[in-house]
């Protein structure tokens, strides 16, 4: 259908978990066709889980101010995926915050679209993976891309 979208996910850190390097990379397809691949460095001390976060926040905010869109949102964090989806409560952690801002944006979102959040295996997830890896090189090269297509 032309109102359908799936969107993956991934966040990284580097070597260590809580960490200052932290990238997250995104992929949106349209179908067939992907429409868009980001990735962005995070300028914060956090978790892989922050990152995680971030990526789903980048793609919530793409759909911004869209209606009538059905938005399947697909990752590897179970964390992420069953603290969005409801099935698991966000209790305390580095990323509470980007959890919080993520159930508010799906909240505003929901009311004129049908978003619905999936787990995947990593190997289903790789082009998100290599993204969200893609960031953490770029941001310590201290060259930033965020959107590649």
């Amino acid at each position: 259908m032309d109102t359908d979208y799936k969107c993956w996910f991934d966040g990284a850190t580097h070597q260590k978990n809580p960490a200052s390097l932290l990238g997250y990379g995104t992929v949106i397809k349209k179908g067939d066709h992907t429409i868009r691949e980001s990735c962005g460095p995070m300028h914060e001390h956090g978790t892989n889980n922050s990152s995680e976060y971030r990526a789903v926040i980048d793609i919530l905010d793409y759909f911004e101010n869209q209606e009538g869109l059905e938005i399947t949102i697909l990752g590897d964090s179970q964390l992420v995926i069953k603290q969005l989806s409801g099935q698991w409560a966000v209790k305390k952690g580095v990323y509470k915050t980007y959890a919080l801002e993520a159930l508010s944006k799906t909240s505003i979102l929901q009311k004129s679209n049908k978003i619905s959040f999936q787990w995947v295996p990593r190997e289903h997830n790789k082009r998100a993976d290599e993204l969200s890896k893609l960031a953490l090189k770029l941001q310590r090269s201290k060259n930033y891309l965020y959107e590649l297509i």
